[in-house]
């Protein structure tokens, strides 16, 4: 006979996860997923070569600006988003 405490210690629960991202890995997944998109990644590129002196345009301010902002609002909207699964589960 199979001692109770052995069973129980070696079965897998059943437990159903609807999260989306890990707390570890939730930055680099949004990040990636929000530069798949091409205008975020034309925007970025479009900051990044404001760095460049021969081919600074303006303050550099208004190009990172707006870009910082989008994905500071996706970052908010997709960790309320995964917590509200995670409170659900």
């Amino acid at each position: 006979e199979a001692d109770p405490g052995l069973i129980a210690a070696l079965s897998v629960q059943n437990v159903v996860r609807n999260q989306k991202y890990r707390p570890a890995t939730f930055v680099v997944q949004v990040l990636y997923e929000q530069f798949r998109f091409f205008f975020n990644l034309y925007f970025l590129a479009v900051a990044l070569s404001q760095f460049i002196p021969s081919l600074q345009v303006g303050f550099l301010f208004t190009y990172i600006a707006p870009l910082v902002f989008v994905l500071g609002v996706t970052l908010l909207k997709e960790g309320y988003d995964d917590y509200q699964r995670h409170v659900r589960d």
